[in-house]
């Protein structure tokens, strides 16, 4: 995709860890920019599980599996 495409590209320029993120809230979407990035940032989606009275940790699990 484009944003992978463009991740690898970064990741050329830097010796510095690259992360994504932006809308990732599916463990689908966490290995896709995973492959590509040092990081995955899932700060929206853990927010939205706090308010929603959610467990974050199961959340977390979830997206690594």
């Amino acid at each position: 995709t484009a944003v992978t495409d463009y991740l690898d590209k970064i990741k050329g320029y830097t010796n510095l860890p690259v992360c994504a993120g932006f809308g990732v809230r599916h463990a689908e979407q966490v290995q896709n920019l995973g492959n590509h990035a040092s990081g995955v940032i899932v700060g929206s989606a853990l927010v939205e599980k706090l308010e929603a009275g959610q467990n974050p940790a199961r959340f977390l699990v979830e997206l690594r599996a």
